[in-house]
């Protein structure tokens, strides 16, 4: 069994869990807000034409202050993408399950966060180092003009994965890094790759890794291992443009 450090799906659970709250959080303000304005309106007399038109107007608020409680209760694309993320969630600890089944001379790392970059999986073993993402959308998964599909619609993110690639080798001081993008439950033709960046269904992915050609040692793999260690120990407090400080906890 491969040596294993942190824990997949968290960083994507947590921004369903966040969206959740947020959707929450709007439903108790709008309630809050028009108890607000229903109170002001109620406490308004009616004893002329200037009071009676601002006592509708705080009634007109409380109105639609309670009814826009239906706006989060209504929306799909909100409840999309926290069912995409608790999807993601499952699909990441789909595959550290299965990265915990390489040999033991294999050392696998999850959920790794550097500055402003997101890498779902890295593994170090004899056949090399490994930057993998995980996607876990369903369908069929189709390789054309270098660009993947799922389901006929690009996947756009290849240019990160590319990105992270390159960081990884300057990273490491290595020229050996390999990119695969696995799904979790799409159909993905045998052999597909795209620039060095191989793409596999879920139960493909182990055998592409043991089955490569071992050239690293175990001096070789120890000194890796630690250098990725070193760079989680240090970036356990990160920032984001799109996310608040947050501490990584890896064990």
């Amino acid at each position: 069994m491969a040596q294993s450090y942190g824990k997949a799906g968290n960083h994507v659970k947590n921004i369903g869990k966040r969206k959740i709250y947020i959707k929450y959080i709007f439903i108790l303000i709008s309630i809050i807000v028009s108890y607000i304005f229903y109170k002001i309106y109620i406490t308004i007399p009616s004893t002329n034409f200037y009071l009676k038109t601002v006592k509708n107007v705080f009634g007109a608020f409380s109105i639609g202050s309670l009814l826009s409680i239906f706006i989060p209760l209504f929306d799909d694309k909100l409840d999309i993408k926290i069912k995409n993320a608790f999807n993601g969630a499952k699909g990441e600890q789909e595959i550290a399950e299965l990265l915990e089944a390489l040999p033991d001379e294999y050392v696998v790392f999850n959920n790794i966060f550097y500055e402003n970059r997101k890498i779902d999986h890295i593994v170090i073993g004899p056949t090399g180092v490994y930057l993998i993402e995980t996607i876990s959308s369903r369908g069929k998964v189709e390789i054309k003009n270098d660009k993947i599909l799922i389901n006929g619609y690009q996947y756009k993110t290849l240019g990160r994965m590319f990105s992270n690639v390159f960081w990884l080798k300057n990273f490491l001081g290595v020229d050996f890094v390999k990119g695969i993008v696995v799904f979790t439950k799409a159909f993905v033709p045998l052999d597909s790759e795209i620039k060095n960046i191989m793409i596999v269904n879920k139960k493909y992915l182990v055998d592409k890794i043991i089955n490569e050609k071992q050239y690293m040692d175990k001096d070789t793999i120890e000194y890796l291992k630690n250098k990725v260690l070193i760079l989680i120990r240090v970036s356990k407090v990160f920032f984001s443009s799109n996310y608040t400080c947050k501490t990584l906890n890896i064990y």
